[in-house]
């Protein structure tokens, strides 16, 4: 169900980083610690009248993926606030009457200290005071799972503004730490927004799915049908071949979808009409994908594609929904991928051992194949500059992602590294690092990108990182957290037979320096298919409090497509010590054309000391020579 984790609000940013998500998806199950555990048994459902249906973006085919106990709230006495979004013009809503509400709540329920406010709202209320209707349900009559709210005063808007909006939630508070708010499926746009007092969130591509709720409808025209599709993304494709797209389809019809016709505009500007037949109908609200064929545009370069819904089930399609955006872009060769894994960690985590377990697993299997990055948070290894994407991508310990596009537990990570290594990216990043100075107190990162493609408006930009091995400590803080102490897991024997607090642990692959993490340093937008793009930066870490040993240092490069705010590429390397001459300097570098002293004399022979070298594809960089 997670995928990517997207904006945050300004609040947690201020918090530490253990506190960041208090009211997120808490792992506390060793063995699968991104979903909480579930049960198969679906929730008992009421069926409708003969003009009422239930609709929502929770499908009843995710019903049986909710999870029962809950998977959303917070750690601590709040008021907590639910909700969905739908234009009021959409084809169920326009015209019909909302007779009443149901929504699934966890199995514990005993923090739940008041009553439940269900509302309807124009615009999401900071409270249910501010809803254009509200009903109270008694905390007595909650029940855990499936609560159905019959409207007193069902709601109708008989006159409709284009582009109005309505919200239908629900608030209640809880009188101590407590997660019974559930959600599941897809995300789709206005499926779930969540308040714990701080304001709303909308969770739209947080990876939590859609709120657990559905509203009673009354009308006389339902669509039959209806297919609205998802957006496309990008597509990279090598010239003269295609590939196949799975692309999202919605049923927001009352009738099963067995069939349906598209028109695709293709990357060369011609249409083509393809008619998928589904292996398994699809029943209202649920959610399927079909796979679409793009072809490559004639050359390389970025190009405009879009499908059409155009028939469902043979009829013309009543979805408003019909059309989905994208981008093909055509590549002149396939680099070779590098994946990125940034795991999320602690020492005072006690499941975070399978982190380190299975980061060692991935680098016995790949070595410099993969690079490898332990972000840690609240120990003694927490570095300031990674702070940003623990805000936005972390969502509890341990946890690891690959290419901020794949998210899993560490123990599963050599299961998702081969799809990852197999991915088309448009461009590749090589990169060299040399010590700066004799007393290694700056680093230069010197980096060519080179991308498969021409574009106009590129959104591209280099992170740089600092990773150390070997580091261990004394101090409290440095001993590692154990829950695997006696326990019988398999691979995970090295910490079953140690204690729920082991010293001298060595930890591997430490963040402890980066820049411009999140969206990279700027790259040209503008750029032609396999011409390098120079990037150098020379990085001051004299006053870095947590580097223990600078010999154990590797520099690591991050390729970032802006616009998909994925890492496609990346590169990694020791930091070279250039006091043998400049001959080490740069594999990729060139001839030197010119060297000068650091007052801007010209050299016409190396001089020991400092140097300045200039390179012939432009670059100058600072060399030591003894």
């Amino acid at each position: 169900m997670k995928m990517i984790l997207l904006l945050m609000v300004t609040t947690l940013l201020t918090m530490s980083v253990q506190a960041q998500a208090p009211w997120k998806m808490v792992k506390e199950n060793p063995c699968q610690p991104q979903l909480r555990a579930k049960t198969a048994k679906s929730a008992v459902m009421r069926k409708a009248g003969t003009n009422d249906i239930w609709w929502g973006y929770l499908g009843d085919a995710d019903l049986d993926e909710l999870p029962f106990e809950g998977n959303l709230g917070y750690s601590s006495p709040v008021n907590i606030s639910a909700a969905i979004n739908v234009e009021m013009k959409n084809q169920f809503i326009n015209g019909s009457t909302i007779k009443g509400v149901r929504f699934w709540l966890g199995d514990d329920i005993s923090a739940i200290n008041s009553d439940i406010t269900v509302w309807i709202s124009t615009s999401l209320p900071s409270s249910p005071d501010e809803a254009d209707y509200k009903q109270t349900i008694a905390n007595a009559n909650i029940s855990p799972r499936l609560n159905e709210v019959e409207l007193t005063t069902p709601y109708n808007r008989t006159t409709i503004e284009d582009g109005e909006q309505l919200y239908i939630g629900y608030t209640f508070s809880i009188s101590k730490r407590a997660f019974p708010v559930m959600s599941a499926g897809a995300d789709v746009p206005g499926g779930f927004f969540f308040n714990y007092g701080q304001g709303w969130i909308d969770f739209y591509d947080y990876g939590y799915g859609n709120l657990a709720l559905q509203l009673l409808i009354e009308g006389n025209s339902f669509p039959k049908n209806s297919a609205s599709i998802g957006e496309l993304g990008q597509i990279v494709v090598k010239a003269g071949e295609t590939k196949d797209v799975p692309v999202v389809l919605i049923n927001e019809g009352i009738d099963p979808i067995t069939s349906v016709e598209f028109e695709i505009r293709q990357a060369d500007g011609s249409l083509t009409t393809v008619t998928k037949t589904l292996a398994k109908p699809l029943a209202m609200n649920e959610k399927g994908t079909v796979s679409l064929t793009f072809s490559s545009a004639g050359e390389s370069g970025k190009n405009d594609v879009r499908v059409i819904v155009t028939k469902v089930n043979g009829a013309i399609n009543e979805s408003y929904g019909s059309t989905g955006y994208g981008t093909v872009i055509t590549v002149t060769s396939i680099p070779t991928v590098v994946p990125v894994v940034e795991e999320f960690t602690g020492t005072w985590c006690g499941w975070c051992p399978r982190g380190i377990v299975g980061m060692q697993n991935v680098h016995d299997e790949y070595g410099d194949q993969v690079v490898l990055i332990a972000v840690h948070s609240n120990d003694p290894m927490q570095v300031e500059d990674y702070i940003p994407v623990l805000s936005r991508y972390c969502d509890g310990y341990p946890e690891a992602t690959i290419n901020r596009n794949i998210f899993c537990d560490p123990s599963s990570l050599s299961y998702y590294i081969p799809s990852a290594k197999e991915n088309i990216a448009t461009g590749k990043i090589d990169l060299t690092a040399n010590w700066a100075d004799e007393s290694m107190t700056a680093v230069s990162f010197n980096t060519q990108s080179t991308f498969s493609y021409s574009d106009n408006n590129g959104q591209y930009g280099v992170a740089l990182v600092l990773v150390e091995d070997g580091m261990t400590g004394t101090g409290s803080d440095w001993a590692q957290t154990n829950y695997y102490s006696g326990r019988s897991d398999a691979g995970m024997e090295e910490w079953t037979s140690k204690g729920s607090r082991v010293s001298g642990v060595v930890f591997d692959h430490v963040a402890v320096a980066a820049w411009d993490i999140i969206d990279g340093a700027d790259l040209p937008t503008s750029f032609t298919a396999e011409s390098p793009l120079p990037y150098n930066f020379t990085a001051d870490i004299s006053s870095n409090p947590i580097i223990q040993d600078k010999t154990k240092l590797k520099a690591i490069a991050l390729l970032i497509d802006r616009v998909s705010n994925t890492i496609i590429n990346a590169a990694q390397c020791p930091i070279s010590d250039s006091s043998t001459g400049i001959s080490n300097v740069s594999d990729h570098a060139g001839a030197v054309v010119a060297r000068y002293t650091v007052d801007g004399r010209q050299l016409s022979t190396p001089q020991k000391g400092l140097n300045i070298v200039k390179m012939a594809n432009g670059k100058a960089m600072k060399v030591i020579v003894k």
